[in-house]
């Protein structure tokens, strides 16, 4: 379970000023278990990767600093070793959306055609999709329910 808590809008003089989001999860509640029951952070991996993507501010302190970015966010260490390298595989295997993660691996000129290979030698490395919109079922084989497959 999440917790939400509000945070009032305000006129800000700077662009630096806007808070993040005006819903902020308490960090203590953005942990959870995926369904193998593996301790993830995916709201903050996600998250990040949203700055990272839009921010050149973000962009120079991953490129310099990236441990001082990662202590903003609720990451897990294999979270984070995935952001660095930058694996591509395990990061959409720990149900990080194509939409956000595609756009990572344009910063790391990552060409499409080896974007696609990474994401599905992932699977074969990592196992199947454990979190998200991408969630895998039948043992990493689909993405449906195993009763849906069978009919």
């Amino acid at each position: 379970l999440l917790v939400w808590e509000w945070m009032p809008p305000y006129l800000p003089t700077q662009r630096d000023s806007w808070p993040s989001n005006l819903f902020v999860m308490r960090r203590s509640t953005a942990m959870r278990k995926s369904q193998q029951g593996i301790e993830m952070s995916l709201y903050y991996l996600q998250k990040v990767l949203f700055d990272l993507n839009r921010d050149p501010l973000v962009q120079s302190e991953y490129l310099a600093n990236s441990d001082e970015l990662f202590s903003k966010y609720t990451l897990t260490q294999e979270e984070q070793r995935a952001l660095k390298q930058p694996d591509i595989g395990l990061l959409y295997v720990l149900g990080v959306n194509g939409q956000i993660l595609m756009h990572f691996a344009a910063f790391h000129q990552i060409e499409w055609d080896d974007y696609l290979r990474l994401m599905r030698e992932g699977v074969e490395q990592h196992g199947a999709v454990r979190d998200g919109v991408y969630a895998m079922t039948g043992e990493g084989t689909n993405f449906t329910l195993d009763s849906e497959a069978k009919q």
